[in-house]
């Protein structure tokens, strides 16, 4: 699954009933992000195209709005 599919993907079927989020590539989060910046991460299977792993986090915001950005490792 590539991110650029998942992101129109979750505009035409995902954010219309999950309101209150945004996506971008392989991201969905809340907005707005406030202290605590929180969504899901939708990984590609190693094995399958058509698998993917979903994963949720929560991390602590310690950026301005608007600058900050997710990695596995934590937010930057």
């Amino acid at each position: 699954m590539k991110g650029a599919w998942f992101e129109r993907f979750s505009q035409d079927y995902v954010l219309p009933r999950v309101h209150g989020s945004a996506a971008k590539g392989k991201f969905l989060f809340k907005v707005p992000g406030g202290a605590v910046y929180q969504g899901f991460i939708f990984d590609s299977s190693g094995f399958s195209k058509e698998h993917f792993y979903p994963q949720v986090y929560v991390q602590r915001s310690t950026s301005e709005a608007g600058a900050s950005s997710i990695s596995m490792g934590g937010l930057s």
